[in-house]
């Protein structure tokens, strides 16, 4: 069944702050319009569209992130189908023996591939030198390769130690994403704020992205023999107000264009 196209527009932004209203389970109370503000900030797609399913009908005033809104909603994903979880486990049965009987024929070739047949003067194999014991020298066949040289210098580890904190408050924020910018490379704080990222070789400038949830994200430029003390950061601007839900159904489907014309006689004759 094709499912709705869900957005949600706020045409008319609240002016009341956010700061001031008296907070309750699911956000806050706002004294100008008597409503509830309901926080969506933290809640992903479809915990949005569960809790508008279960206001529908009613007035909803909510507190988003820019990026939630004027956007079509994603749907949670459909569960996979029981057959194909069936169908796994019986292919993962029928493999069994073959296994077994693989590992089996591995315990009479130790060291060595397993033979496929044809004798052991079709596919010759080689005998590994014994381990070195104390006071016996270990042989290298002449066929293998030595390579000897000067012992491979180790490169110290450079790490950048610091501190997150609410630009407010100045309590240590957890769950801040510490990017080296550019990359891949971060890790995130732990629950007083504070983290430890290991620098890769390369240039002494480095510029730290920190971005988390209800924060605006800010750039850090640090170099490899300093330690960032702390970083403060500022809370995010939200945009909240009366929520308006924009909803449209495909114009074609197989199923809807059935149901059009099977109704059509009742439509004609004004019989439902």
């Amino acid at each position: 069944m094709t499912r709705a196209t869900i957005q949600v527009q706020i045409p008319r932004p609240c002016s009341e702050a956010w700061e001031a209203m008296t907070p309750t389970g699911q956000g806050r109370h706002c004294a100008a319009c008597q409503l509830t503000v309901t926080d969506f900030t933290q809640r992903t797609d479809a915990e949005v569209l569960a809790l508008l399913r279960q206001a529908a009908g009613g007035r909803v005033c909510g507190r988003f992130r820019a990026e939630q809104l004027n956007r079509e909603l994603v749907h949670a994903p459909a569960a996979a189908p029981r057959w194909r979880a069936w169908l796994l486990a019986t292919a993962t049965l029928l493999g069994l023996p073959a296994a077994a009987s693989a590992q089996a024929l591995r315990g009479t070739h130790p060291g060595g591939p397993v033979p496929t047949g044809g004798g052991a003067a079709a596919h010759p194999t080689q005998q590994l030198p014994a381990p070195a014991v104390a006071g016996q020298a270990a042989t290298v066949p002449d066929s293998a390769q030595v390579i000897v040289g000067e012992p491979v210098a180790e490169t110290p580890i450079r790490r950048i130690a610091g501190q997150v904190v609410d630009q407010t408050s100045g309590v240590g924020i957890p769950g801040v994403t510490v990017l080296l910018e550019g990359t891949t490379t971060g890790v995130s704080t732990d629950a007083q704020g504070a983290f430890v990222l290991a620098l890769p070789p390369g240039s002494d400038t480095r510029t730290l992205r920190l971005s988390s949830i209800g924060y605006e994200s800010q750039l850090v430029l640090v170099t490899d023999s300093a330690r960032l003390r702390t970083v403060a950061l500022a809370p995010d601007t939200r945009v909240f107000g009366d929520l308006e839900i924009v909803a449209w159904w495909p114009w074609y489907s197989p199923r809807g264009l059935w149901n059009r014309v099977r109704s059509l006689p009742r439509r004609l004759t004004g019989r439902w």
